[in-house]
């Protein structure tokens, strides 16, 4: 989607016809809008909602009053707003209208046309609402048309469900969403009509049981839900009072005595677990040599014993007398002739001598006896010395337990009433975290018995429906659904991964540029955003902090959305839409710095951004890095009816000229734009 025009008939502060023309995608991207507070630029960024979707963000206060009261006040009874946007290969405008009755009833209209090659407009769209949506879906506005001031909130660690909601939404999961649930329905009315077969009680009493499971299953899953929520929720209780306790100059060094023991008792139960592991090595690999005594020492006076009945090892060897009478000569230097007396003395040493592969034999089985006798002589020496290791570490884990529980009492002690309260609140806090973590185990836990238990009846339906023609078919189309959105839930969770693991990488990368501390960005399991130091210790935003990390994340998330468009492998998710960004006071409550280094990345955003600032944000350092990327600039020009009397008079200064943005002795009460002049 490329944004053309905006333009606003009567609408709210804008008297008559005001035109706003959108900077082309390109190197100058930029739609620059100056305007003080109150004079329109909540209400620019509303126009466009309000057309696309007939809604409007939070902060637009007196959403009802959509004509202007000037052109009231004159018998003007039609507000419209017109957005003139290519999609498609096509030019479009969408026209929202809202017209007041005589009798004080309002109506509203609302049509898409085409523009054709030579201006004209074509007749509406038929189903307007439903074309708008495939050009940019309703739950993705909020990301691309953004209310800076609401970014802290947006970024809050509650509000992981809204994080979630937008990779969702980015990835286009909704298609496979729903079909992994209409797949599972269906999968659960055919278990229904199942048990609904005549004659077929037994198949009739495995699904009703079947049916109970998923239902135990279905209300564990909704309580694992409010847990994980409560559980984030504690969570972050938990690191703001720790942070008082941290800074609070009284508790100061215990609160860091206290870290310091947890990490290092965090370490002890690693060598606690250390130990354990060898000591069960120590079994495995000693186990034999303990237990084998008795065989070794018959082994080994075997082998003695045979030795001495002179079998193995001989006192001779097979090789030697081959040998000498090979040679025919004695090793007392006598001659040795074949057949003679001495000859056969020597040849009858034979049958006495060992062989080469006896002797190897002898000497492995007396190495192997000695290895054991070795092993089983160091083993309890071994294992003495991982007992005392183990006994030394439980003392000193008991030690570190006493000093954490003895520093905690201390903190309880302090004169000061609040840090008492935050103290005994962390550890109430604490306490039910625990409790929660444990009953999303336990019932995560229940749910994988109960699943298997689900397979369990269903094989055993299986088995029983083989003799019945219509079981079978209803087992099959069971068996397809549920296999089918298995393997969807797979794919959902595989995009989903890969979708956070970009997101956050991305994000990173505008933190690791802009961010004056060492910071990065966790994207949780569950979506929660979640800024952290470089020692891995959670950071607690500022409201300022909170922003800059929502525009990062909203600039990946465009960015990723981007890059989703151009996948055209993944037929099973809806494309990704790229859109125009529209920020309304994107640099609210961010200082000098982080306002500078934030407009250097904003042009990045989007192939498309309006910026919609006040005088206090858009200062000269913000205008300067904006400036290469200005596609187009206006002023929102405030008119009043009154004399300026002893008001003051606003001014700001464009391209080296002073631009009035208050006038006063007009003929009405509006808001003017008023185009920059390069």
């Amino acid at each position: 989607m490329i944004l053309r025009k905006i333009s606003l008939h009567n609408f709210r502060q804008f008297y008559g016809t005001q035109v706003v023309d959108i900077a082309p995608p390109g190197k100058k991207n930029v739609t620059l809008i100056h305007a003080e507070n109150g004079v329109g630029k909540t209400t620019l960024l509303n126009a466009v909602l309000w057309t696309f979707f007939e809604d409007v963000t939070k902060r637009f206060e007196q959403r009802d009053k959509i004509i202007n009261f000037e052109a009231e006040a004159e018998g003007v009874t039609v507000a419209s707003v017109e957005v003139e946007f290519e999609a498609q290969d096509s030019i479009y405008v969408a026209v929202r209208e809202m017209r007041e009755t005589r009798a004080g009833y309002r109506k509203f209209s609302f049509d898409v046309i085409k523009i054709k090659p030579n201006g004209t407009r074509s007749a509406p769209l038929p189903y307007p609402e439903r074309f708008v949506h495939s050009v940019i879906p309703r739950k993705m506005a909020q990301y691309f048309f953004f209310d800076g001031e609401q970014a802290e909130a947006f970024s809050s660690e509650t509000n992981y469900k809204e994080v979630g909601a937008a990779i969702r939404d980015i990835l286009g999961c909704l298609l496979l969403e729903t079909a992994k649930g209409d797949l599972e329905y269906l999968a659960k009315n055919y278990d229904k009509d199942l048990g609904d077969l005549e004659g077929e009680e037994l198949i009739r009493e495995k699904e009703a049981s079947i049916a109970k499971l998923h239902a135990t299953v279905d209300g564990r899953l909704k309580e694992i839900a409010e847990a994980t929520t409560d559980i984030d929720s504690l969570a972050s209780q938990i690191e703001t009072v720790t942070e008082g306790l941290r800074k609070a100059q009284e508790s100061a060094a215990l609160q860091a005595e206290r870290s310091h023991k947890e990490d290092s008792l965090k370490e002890c139960e690693s060598q606690v677990k250390e130990t354990e592991s060898e000591i069960t090595h120590w079994i495995a690999t000693n186990s034999t040599a303990i237990v084998a005594e008795r065989l070794t020492n018959q082994a080994l006076d075997f082998v003695n014993a045979e030795a001495i009945r002179g079998r193995i090892p001989s006192p001779y060897n097979e090789e030697f007398v081959d040998n000498l009478l090979k040679a025919q000569r004695c090793i007392c230097d006598r001659d040795l002739e074949p057949g003679g007396d001495p000859w056969r003395a020597v040849q009858t040493l034979l049958k006495s001598a060992a062989n080469a592969e006896a002797m190897n034999r002898v000497v492995r089985v007396r190495s192997r006896v000695a290895q054991l006798r070795e092993a089983r002589d160091d083993a309890p020496h071994l294992l003495r010395g991982f007992q005392d290791r183990l006994a030394s570490l439980a003392t000193r884990r008991s030690d570190l337990q006493q000093a954490i529980e003895s520093i905690g009492l201390k903190l309880d002690a302090l004169p000061n009433a609040e840090l008492q309260q935050r103290e005994q609140a962390r550890k109430g806090l604490e306490a039910r975290l625990k409790k929660l973590e444990l009953k999303r185990v336990e019932d995560q836990t229940l749910n994988d018995a109960d699943r298997r238990d689900i397979d369990r009846l269903r094989s055993e339906v299986d088995a029983l429906a083989v003799k019945n023609e219509l079981a079978q078919k209803l087992v099959v189309r069971r068996d397809a659904c549920t296999q089918t959105a298995e393997r969807l839930s797979g794919i959902l969770s595989h995009y989903e991964q890969e979708a956070r693991t970009e997101i956050q990488a991305e994000v990173n990368k505008i933190l690791a540029k802009v961010a004056r501390k060492d910071y990065s960005l966790e994207i949780g399991a569950n979506f929660e955003l979640r800024l952290m130091y470089s020692n891995g210790r959670p950071a607690p935003k500022s409201g300022g902090e909170n922003q800059l990390m929502s525009l990062a994340f909203i600039a990946a998330l465009v960015q990723f959305a981007q890059k989703r468009s151009e996948d055209r492998a993944n037929a099973l998710f809806i494309p990704a839409t790229v859109a125009p960004l529209i920020l309304d006071s994107p640099f609210g409550q961010l200082d000098d710095k982080y306002r500078e280094d934030t407009a250097s990345f904003v042009p990045q955003m989007a192939p498309q951004v309006v910026l919609l600032v006040s005088s206090s944000q858009g200062k000269s350092e913000v205008i300067d890095a904006l400036h290469a990327k200005i596609g187009a600039e206006y002023v929102l020009v405030a008119e009043n009816r009154v004399a300026k009397g002893e008001k003051k008079q606003d001014f700001l200064t464009i391209n080296g000229r002073r631009q009035a943005t208050t006038l006063f002795n007009c003929g009405r009460d509006m808001t003017r734009i008023e185009k920059v002049q390069p």
